[in-house]
Parts: structure tokens; C-alpha cells; sequence
């Protein structure tokens, strides 16, 4: 698998997808004052070269500042029990939206619309390589619900997604407010 690159950049430092961090000469200083290791941390090119952090790469070698030279990888495996990790996924979603036609009253237009709806997201979260997290996220509705833990109705652009609706994440219906699908993948 590829690595896949994505960064957060703020004002003394960016943060890559793989957790490391580039920082600023700042920051790196803030840090190092803190007591933290220099080794959790990379400098810029510009920085390494600097008459600061050649001084401390003499004095600390076990302990070297570096640059960022290559992204790790990301990793998109999820710890989750076996019969989470191993469910027919899309059968489980067809189940539960055969469950909720039962409990509706819908037009046979209307289920139409439910059955292309769920089976065009689910291609959308396969694509996207993000089974996993939808396992993930039904092994986490499933011990809420067991433990009688309560969370919110629905937050955000995961209202716009029909299927963590099915697998009740939030109670926002996505289908019947319209909501586009587009917004949750952004």
C-alpha cells in the first residue's frame, strides 16, 4: 500500500498523517526546554543546517534532530473483536435496511430510493478503502447500545450518510431530508 500523504500545517509546526511532526526552530527550542526528546521531532532542510541544531547533533548524537526525508505509512487496520472484523458488511446493512422498511411505511418508490442509496454509499465507502471504520464504528454503536451508553442524535456532515444512520450512529434519516451524500466525503 502506498503511503498516503496529508498534513496539517499551523503556525510553528506541521503535522504529517503518519504523526511526525516538522517543527519550527521555536518550537523545537519550547520543546527541548520541556524536556521532551529531540528524536520525536524533524527540523526543515534550512533548519538541520543551522548553526543550533549542528551544535546540538555534536553534543546529543544519540539523540539527533533530523529532517523528514519519507511519509510512513498509514496504517488502516482496526483492532476490533474477530465477528466485527470478519461481518459480511454488506449484508449486514442490506439487514438492516430490510429492518427499517419493516418498521416504515414507505412508497415502493421511496424503498427504491433506500436500496439505491445504500448500495451507492457503500460502493462510495468501499472505494474510499473505509470498511474497516464502518466496522469499527458498528462495533462501537453495538457496545453503546449494550452498555446503555447515550450519545447524540446526529452531528455534522455524518448526518448526510444513510448508512451510519442504518447502523445507528446518528437519527438523522439522510434519504428523507435529501441530504447529499457529497457532504459527509468532502
Amino acid at each position: 500500500m502506498d503511503a498516503v500523504e496529508f498534513k496539517t500545517e499551523l503556525s510553528n509546526r506541521v503535522i504529517h498523517g503518519d504523526g511526525d511532526s516538522v517543527v519550527s526552530l521555536e518550537f523545537l527550542y519550547d520543546h527541548l526546554l520541556d524536556g521532551k526528546k529531540a528524536s520525536q521531532v524533524f527540523v526543515s532542510k534550512e533548519d538541520l543546517d543551522s548553526d543550533e541544531v549542528t551544535n546540538y547533533n555534536k553534543r546529543f548524537y544519540n539523540d539527533q534532530i533530523s529532517q523528514k526525508v519519507e511519509t510512513n505509512p498509514i496504517s488502516t487496520e482496526w483492532i476490533i473483536p474477530e465477528s466485527y472484523a470478519t461481518i459480511d458488511l454488506s449484508n449486514y446493512i442490506i439487514e438492516l435496511l430490510k429492518k427499517e422498511i419493516e418498521l416504515m411505511d414507505f412508497s415502493d418508490e421511496d424503498i427504491k430510493t433506500r436500496y439505491y442509496r445504500t448500495r451507492m454509499e457503500y460502493r462510495i465507502w468501499e472505494q474510499r478503502n473505509l470498511l474497516g471504520m464502518l466496522r469499527t464504528l458498528i462495533y462501537v454503536v453495538n457496545t453503546f447500545n449494550e452498555n446503555n451508553i447515550i450519545w447524540g442524535t446526529g452531528r455534522g456532515s455524518s448526518c448526510a450518510s444513510y448508512i451510519l444512520y442504518l447502523i445507528g450512529l446518528h437519527q438523522v434519516d439522510s434519504v428523507a431530508y435529501d441530504l447529499d451524500i457529497g457532504d459527509f466525503f468532502r
